[in-house]
């Protein structure tokens, strides 16, 4: 993991990278670099592809009014991308008050905890995003503010 770390901080790009994604709570360096390696190779996306990318759009399969089955998650994608962002989701949930009260209004809401922390994942990669493209550091009023 010192190597990873090591070549990103050599390369004046990804060395922004890691500490944009650093400065997420929840992201320590070792899931800051797969997240680069994952999301830094692919040509420029949106926000809503990233999350689709990692595999965490939903999909509806209905057919006509024989088939009505329930929303589930995309099998498409990245599936290592989808995995290195459920531990930072799950610290970010217990550490960033405005994201734990983020996932204690869905699970009020009536989702499942999972479902919740799902959601959050998907919140932190829109963020991941927008940090990038405007090279700022994360800021959880921006990012959960509610409309």
């Amino acid at each position: 993991m010192a190597a990873a770390v090591g070549q990103t901080e050599s390369d004046p790009e990804l060395a922004r990278l890691l500490a944009r994604t650093d400065s997420v709570p929840g992201f320590a360096a070792k899931a800051a670099v797969l997240v680069i390696g994952e999301l830094s190779v692919l040509p420029p996306m949106t926000a809503r592809q990233w999350v689709a990318q990692a595999r965490l759009d939903v999909r509806e399969e209905t057919s006509g009014t024989s088939l009505a089955r329930r929303p589930r998650l995309s099998k498409r994608g990245n599936k290592r991308l989808r995995e290195v962002l459920f531990y930072p989701a799950l610290t970010a949930a217990r550490c960033c008050p405005l994201a734990g009260a983020f996932v204690d209004r869905l699970v009020a809401g009536g989702k499942t905890r999972l479902q919740a922390i799902v959601a959050l994942m998907r919140k932190l990669l829109h963020g991941l995003h927008a940090m990038w493209r405007h090279d700022e550091d994360f800021n959880a009023e921006k990012l959960f503010a509610q409309a």
